[in-house]
């Protein structure tokens, strides 16, 4: 059972929305957490962009879209001083601005939409469905091509003469309940999104006001790092991550569970026992239920995490095999990128085999691609993750 635990933070008084603090569970267990903030220029997040310098070397530009960082946009197509509609593809990352690219898409459960800039309106090319190949019913899916044209038809009136649209139907929609009914819509609510950011956009056409013209939803920037398309249950605790939740709600199809908002100290964290669990979770020593222990230290070049037997009372193959799970829990839980290096306890050739090929079974249910090298001559692990 996946479930959502997510309440608001900071000045609620003022203009800004407040933060969301988020805890991601599977049986009660937290494997991820983090904050989700509006404010910043986050990947799916659409903007009003102008473009400043050309960059002739990395063939692109730098563009203003709002933030104190220049964003860089990786084409060749536009000129100094054009003034673009774009998405943000990777948010901010330490020192570095956002890349953007003037290709708009949106991601949901069962389909995906791009619009993408195009000069040539010709019926063969403006729009194209592309089905997964585990969808096997033809008739459901020449039904849904029908729907997305008359859709797509509509929308041209409004603005989306200039765009050439890419659907792609995702596996789960060949699963699914009423597949006609799901992919109508999602794709009529990206569409309409879309929609929206092209009135706002030429709203600020002739002030030339860059800025960002529509945040990602909550549940889609989950969706869009984790990979969790739907949760069993979210709950949540007041107004203001209602209203964040609600608008992709009915799209994810998720239960929404409001606890309400408590009088007391309390906050929603502590009311829930796998969000409770959060930080002894996340100390340096992270303590195993057999009594044993792993201790996890960051350096500038790489993550250390030691095996310890401490209070463990079972055998050093049995110990090393339940730490390898909350290594791997540890790695999703703290987001933790680069290079790892795991020291086993006394960890043998033939028992060495098992335990990598155990992680490697554990690396496939990270959200962030992760792979495990296998075994030093010293007998160490070595795992590399993309942050």
């Amino acid at each position: 059972m996946k479930h959502l635990v997510a309440e608001s933070f900071g000045d609620k008084r003022g203009g800004n929305a407040p933060k969301i603090k988020y805890v991601l569970l599977e049986d009660n267990e937290p494997y991820a957490q983090g904050e989700y903030d509006e404010g910043e220029f986050k990947s799916g997040d659409v903007v009003a962009a102008a473009v400043r310098d050309r960059l002739p070397n990395v063939r692109g530009y730098f563009c203003e879209i709002g933030d104190s960082r220049t964003a860089f946009l990786p084409c060749e197509k536009y000129k100094t001083g054009d003034f673009v509609l774009l998405q943000v593809k990777n948010g901010q990352r330490d020192t570095k601005g956002a890349e953007v690219s003037d290709v708009i898409s949106f991601a949901g459960r069962f389909c995906a939409v791009e619009f993408v800039p195009s000069e040539k309106n010709s019926e063969n090319n403006n729009f194209k469905v592309l089905v997964s190949k585990k969808i096997t019913e033809k008739a459901i899916v020449s039904e849904i091509k029908e729907i997305a044209i008359s859709i797509f038809e509509k929308a041209k009136e409004s603005g989306l003469e200039k765009y050439s649209v890419n659907v792609i139907l995702r596996t789960e929609l060949g699963s699914c309940e009423r597949p006609i009914e799901r992919f109508t819509s999602e794709f009529s609510y990206f569409t309409e999104r879309f929609l929206k950011c092209n009135k706002a956009f030429s709203e600020n056409y002739n002030d030339r006001k860059s800025g960002k013209l529509q945040n990602i939803n909550f549940l889609e920037y989950l969706n869009k790092i984790y990979r969790t398309a739907c949760f069993d249950e979210i709950t949540v605790s007041d107004g203001n991550t209602v209203s964040a939740v609600m608008e992709a709600n009915a799209l994810f199809r998720d239960n929404l569970r409001i606890i309400p908002e408590s009088k007391n100290d309390y906050s929603l964290f502590t009311l829930i026992n796998g969000a409770k669990k959060l930080p002894t979770l996340l100390g340096r020593v992270v303590h195993l239920k057999s009594g044993g222990e792993i201790v996890i230290e960051k350096t500038e070049a790489m993550t250390v995490i030691d095996v310890n037997v401490a209070k463990s009372r079972l055998s050093h193959q049995e110990l090393n095999l339940e730490a390898a799970d909350e290594i791997m829990r540890q790695l999703m839980l703290r987001n933790i990128g680069g290079i790892v290096i795991c020291d086993f306890i006394n960890v043998t050739e033939a028992h060495g085999e098992i335990l990598v090929a155990k992680l490697r079974e554990l690396s496939e249910n990270d959200y962030s691609k992760c792979e495990v090298l296998g075994l030093t001559r010293l007998g160490l692990v070595e795992i590399c993750r993309k942050r």
